[in-house]
């Protein structure tokens, strides 16, 4: 389902987004401890030629709420369009009843003004958090 971004009073370009690729990272690791994860792992995909074509935060935290993301993307999510084109949230988060939802939200740099929510689902075995997927980065 695509949705349209809302911030308060300022664009998600003069929104406060950290200008140092390595503060925008460090923005993601925050979000983890945030959602209150006490793991934080990175890991990357490195091409033929060395170049890492990917890369990925994950954490254990208590992930995001389907119901508090329409709308109302936290400018930090946005730090990515410092060093890549493409995030996609994919995050695990307990319902009221006990059941894990799982779902993936996708924004492209091209497009910030909106993002996707899909593969909506509940699984059956499995914890809390968030898995973070960087793609096409730019050169650093």
């Amino acid at each position: 389902m695509r949705s349209k971004v809302t911030l308060r009073n300022k664009s998600i370009d003069n929104a406060g987004i950290p200008s140092d690729y390595k503060l925008a990272i460090a923005e993601y690791i925050w979000n983890s401890f945030d959602a209150k994860a006490t793991n934080v792992n990175i890991q990357f995909e490195a091409n033929e030629i060395g170049y890492i074509s990917h890369f990925i935060i994950s954490d254990n935290g208590e992930g995001i709420n389907l119901s508090e993301v329409r709308g109302k993307m936290g400018k930090g999510r946005f730090s990515f369009i410092n060093f890549c084109s493409k995030a996609v949230w994919r995050t695990r988060y307990e319902k009221e009843d006990g059941a894990i939802l799982q779902y993936d939200i996708t924004i492209n740099e091209g497009d910030k003004d909106h993002y996707e929510t899909d593969n909506n689902q509940i699984i059956k075995s499995g914890n809390t958090g968030t898995d973070v997927f960087f793609y096409n980065l730019k050169k650093l």
